[in-house]
């Protein structure tokens, strides 16, 4: 007999094939995984194909017969095969649906197999188990219940390893859990989250405005709302001009109905809410075309405008805020007088003040415009009577047009004072302060389980 091409087997082939319809099939398989065809959408084909009929497969599902039909279209396009033929007398598969329906009826009940498993060894877990810590909690903590353990998992094997005066290093163990004798570490913030919800009967947290952002004082503002019984939040600018300023604050304080209006934490979530209670502008550019021949350019652009929608207040703020105006609590605060006391400089200060004034003034002619000399003004004119020390030289910027970037200038150089020397400003500062404190008396200070 001559001999004829190499045959080769497959664990799921139904027939042998020839190496070239195997390096074929090979293709064809690795081009479908590449096209990640969907699960749902394979056992949507095998039950189209049992049940004869896209309305039968859609009662059998509980889905729409449009989802149903999308499906079979979406995974014959991703085949690159037709596989179930429509006609006005129902559905007939094809001959490759056949073949294929063989296929993904094995692998459905492989997975089924495989999570029937896995569902079993969750029951009932079974293997090694391997427990390795110090003498003293071996025999004081885990050996009295070991065999009330083995009894209720018998399939499960223990190893116990108990450990004196040996490296924990080679199990790469934490440095907290490898020296019994220290303290673990963490951030205040994490240890009330883990060990301490529902400690507090408040919290107070000011200047709520400053936690908007996605930062890790953010979500310590979440921590501490889902740890405390109440939680008060002060702030003066609820808004920043923009509704979606509130978006992280209002998840962080009520994540579970923002869930209920179908927001989700993140991006997404904020687009979403910024639609729907911001104000947004869209900007349309058509650009001229350049010739007969070409069709003119058109891009939109969406960016967001100051401004919130009467629903946010409805919906969010009205049953979570309260409004105040300092007329309406004045009658309720301490009586409170505001007085200035003019001090002068010394005249060490004084000196170097106005030479420093000098220098801004110069800068100020040569560089007539910059708006980094203003600014550099006031704030070192303001600070230096406080803090007349450690400031340096101060600089500002200007385009440079033969380098096309901004490029630094001095405008002024400080001079240091001494930093031990108590000034003028400080001395009286001091005064003020004891006869404040000889007319008072002192007072005993109770304790609340608050925070701050």
């Amino acid at each position: 007999m001559p001999a004829g091409p190499p045959i080769l087997y497959c664990e799921f082939s139904l027939a042998p094939v020839t190496a070239p319809q195997r390096y074929d099939q090979c293709c064809r398989i690795g081009l479908c995984m590449r096209k990640t065809t969907n699960l749902d959408d394979i056992s949507i084909f095998v039950a189209v194909a049992e049940a004869g009929t896209f309305s039968a497969a859609a009662s059998y599902l509980q889905l729409p017969v449009s989802t149903i039909s999308r499906s079979l279209t979406r995974l014959e396009k991703n085949m690159g095969l037709l596989l179930v033929r429509r006609s006005q007398r129902g559905l007939a598969l094809t001959d490759s649906g056949k073949e294929y329906l063989l296929f993904c009826k094995r692998a459905l009940r492989v997975l089924r197999e495989g999570r029937e498993l896995l569902d079993k060894n969750r029951a009932s877990p079974s293997g090694l188990l391997r427990v390795a810590c110090p003498m003293t909690m071996a025999r004081d903590a885990i050996a009295p219940l070991l065999s009330k353990f083995i009894e209720s998992f018998p399939d499960l094997r223990v190893e116990l390893e108990a450990r004196e005066g040996k490296s924990c290093r080679r199990i790469h163990s934490p440095l907290w859990q490898a020296d019994s004798d220290k303290i673990r570490r963490m951030a205040p913030i994490e240890f009330i989250g883990r060990y301490m919800p529902g400690w507090f009967d408040y919290a107070i947290c000011d200047e709520i405005h400053q936690l908007a952002g996605d930062t890790a004082q953010g979500n310590a503002l979440a921590t501490l709302a889902s740890c405390t019984d109440r939680i008060v939040g002060l702030t003066g600018t609820l808004l920043g001009g923009y509704a979606d300023d509130l978006f992280n604050t209002l998840f962080r304080l009520e994540a579970g109905r923002m869930k209920e209006h179908g927001y989700e934490w993140g991006t997404a979530g904020r687009s979403s809410f910024t639609q729907d209670y911001g104000v947004l502008e869209t900007i349309t550019k058509v650009e001229p075309a350049e010739n007969r021949c070409s069709k003119a350019k058109t891009t939109s652009t969406v960016r967001r405008k100051p401004g919130a929608s009467p629903l946010l207040f409805g919906e969010f703020l009205m049953r979570l805020c309260a409004f105040v105006f300092l007329e309406d609590i004045s009658g309720e605060l301490p009586p409170y007088e505001e007085t200035y006391v003019s001090v002068p400089m010394d005249p060490l200060m004084m000196a170097a003040y106005r030479e420093l004034e000098d220098a801004i003034r110069q800068a100020l002619k040569e560089h007539k415009g910059n708006r980094s000399v203003p600014s550099t003004m006031l704030n070192t004119l303001l600070l230096y009577p406080d803090h007349p020390y450690g400031l340096g030289t101060l600089y500002g910027k200007e385009f440079d047009q033969e380098l096309k970037r901004n490029v630094a200038f001095i405008i002024a150089e400080t001079r240091d004072l001494p930093e031990d020397q108590l000034y003028s400003k400080e001395r009286r500062l001091i005064e003020e302060v004891k006869k404040e404190l000889a007319r008072r008396t002192p007072r005993r200070l109770g304790h609340r389980r608050g925070v701050t």
